[in-house]
């Protein structure tokens, strides 16, 4: 994990809002980069291509990108419905997570989180 402040970041699920939270996460940390995305239908990719911000390959799932890529920091901007399975993903790999909201759904999945952060440290 980087200690310069300069991230590698990953996303899961490209849509327009997170992609205004990268624009201005890229400008708090200006040595940061994107590394890849996974989404099928990235409707937040022209909003970064516009401002020339660089993303990094498409992966078709969120296992490979972060195998492939080692990202400081896994982005969650999935629908919502995918939000347990990316955070999970990150947590298993030891990946910094940001989420938008809601984290997940369910009181259920609220658990689940609690106890994936217990047992994986996060």
């Amino acid at each position: 994990m980087t200690t310069n402040g300069n991230l590698t970041i990953a996303v899961a699920g490209l849509g327009q809002r997170i992609a205004v939270v990268i624009r201005h996460l890229l400008v708090a940390a200006p040595g940061s980069r994107l590394v890849g995305y996974v989404d099928p239908e990235p409707f937040g990719l022209p909003s970064l291509a516009k401002r020339d911000i660089a993303t990094g390959p498409a992966f078709d799932d969120v296992e490979t990108m972060r195998a492939e890529t080692k990202p400081d920091l896994l982005m969650v901007g999935s629908p919502n419905h995918l939000h347990l399975e990316h955070i999970k993903a990150g947590l298993a790999a030891g990946v910094r997570i940001f989420s938008e909201k809601p984290v997940v759904r369910t009181e259920e999945e609220t658990w689940e989180i609690a106890r994936l952060l217990r047992q994986d440290g996060g």
